[in-house]
C-alpha cells in the first residue's frame, strides 16, 4: 500500500486526524505501568539450555493492519513478530506465526465489510492454529520428548482473537495436522493429537482489545492453561466502535497472575501505528518486556525513545471516518466498556477467566519481569518524553492570560467553598485546566466545578444548567500535581497545533461552527 499521508509542518508524517500534545502527566501512566509489570511474576517458558522446551509465538494484527502490505503502519504486533523471526533464526526452539488484521484484503467492497462486522474473525484464528499445530509437529517429529509452550499476541481485534485462540488451543490440544478434514464446513481431526486438550501453557499480551461485532459471539475468556497475562487499555479512545473489551480485569489479579494497565492515548497509540510514535514507542516496549519475561534470552528488542517532544501526542481517532460517534465517551466522561467474554447461554462466569490449572503452573518456576533498558541513544529521547518540554517557558498570549485569570477565580472560588485557603495547588489546578479547556473550545472560563465524588474538576463556560454549556474536565489529583510549567508548555505546543489547523483551512462562519461541534460537542452539567 502506497503511503497517502503528506509531511506536516513539524517534518514527519501526518497521521489524518488532529492530536493534542501529551502531558507530564500522560507519560507517567506509562512509567506508572512499566512498575506495576515489574512487580509481576511470569513463567520461564524457554530456559537457557532446555534442550525439550519449545515456544511459538502467535501475533494478531489489529484491524486494517497489514505489515506486509503496509509497512509504513506497523503496529507494536508486526513489530514484535518481526523481532520473534530474528530470535528464530538464531534459535530454533523458538517458533511464529502472523495473521494480518482483519479488513486488509484489496477488493474495497469485502475489506470495508469485513472492517465493519469482522466475518473473517474464526478464519484468521484457524489460520493461526494450522501454522501453530504444523510448527508443533515440526518439532515433535525432530524430537518426540518437546515441551510446546504458547505465547498469545493481538492488537484490537486482533487481541479478541488472541483470546479466542488461548481457548481453543486449551479445548483442542495440538491436534495432528495431517488429521485435519473439512466436511460441510465444518473442521474435523481424525488422529489423535500430539498435545492432549489443557496440557500446553499459555501467556497472553493484549494491546487494547476491541471486539466490535463478530468476536462478541466467541469465547474469549482465558482458560485454565494461561499461566500469566498483561493487557494495554487506551484511557482516551472516544469512539463508540472501538468499546474495551475487559479480557483481563482492571490491575493486578489478587493471585497476580494477570495485570491490566490503563495508559494514556487512543486506540492506535497504544498500537503503535501513527507517524507521531511516542506514546507508541513506549507501549510497545511495554509488551517487550512482559513477552521477553517468558525466555531467558530476549524474544524482541526494545525501541529507542524517540527524542523529538512532538511526537509525544495524544490522537484524536474520532476524526478518522464521518460514520464515528463518541456519545458513550460525552455522556460519562470515559470510554465505554463491554465486560462480557462469552456468549449468553455459555456454561459457567461469562465474565471473568477461569481459574489456573495449578498443577500446570507448578511445572515453571515464576519470577519478576525483568524492565530491560532501552537503547543507549534513548537518554535523550527519554528525556523528552518524561518532561516534554526543552525551551524556555513560552510567551502567555493575552487570550490565555485572560482565561488563566479566570480559572484562578474559579478555582480560588472553589477553594472558599471547601474552606480551604488558595496556595501552590490552586495555581496548579488552575493552570491545568488551560490546555483542555482550549482543545474544548472555551473561549472563558465562567465557573470551576468539582464533581461529587471528588475525582474531576470542571471549567464551565455557561450557566451551570443550561443546554448550550460547555466544559472541560482534568483529573483532580493529577492536575494538583501537574507543575505549572508543564501544563503551560502543553498549552504553548496545543496553540500551534490550532494555528497550525487554521493555516490549513482558512474559516467561514459555517467552518467555524462545525469545527467547535467536533471539538466540543454542548453538553449539559447534568452529564457530570
Amino acid at each position: 500500500m502506497t503511503e497517502h499521508h503528506k509531511v506536516g509542518q513539524d517534518g514527519i508524517l501526518e497521521d489524518g486526524v488532529s492530536f493534542r500534545p501529551a502531558t507530564q502527566a500522560d507519560i507517567e501512566t506509562y512509567h506508572r505501568a512499566e512498575q506495576q509489570l515489574a512487580s509481576m511474576r511470569t513463567p520461564r517458558f524457554l530456559p537457557t539450555g532446555d534442550a525439550n522446551a519449545r515456544l511459538f509465538v502467535a501475533c494478531f494484527d489489529g484491524t486494517g493492519n497489514d505489515m506486509r502490505h503496509d509497512p509504513e503502519h506497523a503496529t507494536a504486533v508486526a513489530r514484535v513478530w518481526q523481532g520473534v523471526e530474528d530470535a528464530r533464526r538464531r534459535d530454533p526452539r523458538i517458533g511464529s506465526g502472523y495473521v494480518e488484521g482483519i479488513g486488509t484484503q484489496s477488493n474495497a467492497v469485502i475489506r470495508l465489510a469485513d472492517g465493519a462486522v469482522g466475518f473473517t474473525y474464526d478464519d484468521r484464528i484457524e489460520r493461526m492454529y494450522r501454522l501453530f499445530t504444523e510448527k508443533a509437529a515440526q518439532w515433535k517429529a525432530e524430537n518426540p520428548n518437546v515441551e510446546v509452550r504458547l505465547a498469545d499476541l493481538g492488537f484490537s481485534r486482533g487481541a479478541e482473537e488472541a483470546a479466542a485462540f488461548a481457548r481453543i488451543v486449551h479445548e483442542r490440544g495440538i491436534q495432528d495436522p495431517r488429521g485435519l478434514r473439512q466436511e460441510r464446513g465444518e473442521l474435523h481431526y481424525t488422529l489423535p493429537p500430539l498435545v492432549p486438550p489443557g496440557r500446553v501453557a499459555q501467556a497472553l499480551d493484549l494491546i487494547d482489545p476491541v471486539g466490535t461485532g463478530m468476536p462478541r459471539l466467541s469465547d474469549r475468556r482465558p482458560p485454565a492453561s494461561v499461566m500469566t497475562g498483561f493487557q494495554i487499555v487506551a484511557a482516551d479512545e472516544r469512539r463508540n466502535l472501538f468499546q474495551s473489551t475487559s479480557i483481563l480485569d482492571a490491575g493486578a489479579s489478587a493471585d497476580g497472575r494477570f495485570l491490566s494497565v490503563t495508559v494514556a492515548g487512543a486506540h492506535s497509540n497504544v498500537g503503535d501505528s501513527y507517524h507521531h510514535d511516542g506514546l507508541g514507542t513506549l507501549s510497545y516496549n511495554l509488551v517487550v518486556d512482559s513477552l521477553n519475561g517468558l525466555s531467558d534470552t530476549p524474544l524482541a528488542q526494545k525501541r529507542e525513545l524517540p527524542v523529538d517532544p512532538g511526537r509525544y501526542v495524544i490522537h484524536r481517532s474520532e476524526e478518522g471516518a464521518f460514520f464515528y460517534r463518541t456519545s458513550v465517551f460525552d455522556r460519562h466522561g470515559e470510554r465505554g466498556r463491554v465486560d462480557e467474554l462469552a456468549p449468553r447461554g455459555s456454561p459457567g462466569d461469562r465474565f471473568h477467566a477461569q481459574p489456573r490449572d495449578e498443577a500446570l503452573a507448578s511445572q515453571f518456576e515464576f519470577r519478576p519481569v525483568a524492565i530491560e533498558r532501552v537503547p543507549a541513544q534513548s537518554n535523550a529521547g527519554l528525556q523528552a518524553g518524561a518532561t516534554l518540554q526543552s525551551e524556555a517557558e513560552p510567551a502567555m498570549r493575552p487570550a490565555d492570560a485572560a482565561l488563566l485569570a479566570q480559572a484562578l477565580d474559579g478555582v480560588h472560588r472553589l477553594d472558599a467553598q471547601f474552606g480551604r485557603t488558595p496556595d501552590a495547588v490552586s495555581e496548579r489546578v488552575a493552570t491545568a485546566l488551560l490546555p483542555v479547556a482550549r482543545e474544548a473550545g472555551l473561549e472563558r472560563i465562567d465557573r470551576v466545578v468539582r464533581s461529587d465524588d471528588g475525582r474531576h474538576l470542571f471549567a464551565v463556560q455557561g450557566e451551570l444548567i443550561s443546554p448550550t454549556n460547555r466544559w472541560a474536565r482534568v483529573d483532580a489529583s493529577i492536575a494538583a500535581n501537574t507543575p505549572v510549567e508543564t501544563s503551560l508548555q502543553a498549552l504553548h505546543t496545543l496553540n500551534i497545533e490550532l494555528d497550525r489547523r487554521r493555516a490549513l483551512a482558512p474559516e467561514t462562519p459555517e467552518r467555524t461552527a462545525s469545527q467547535q461541534t467536533q471539538t466540543a460537542p454542548l453538553r449539559t452539567i447534568g452529564a457530570f
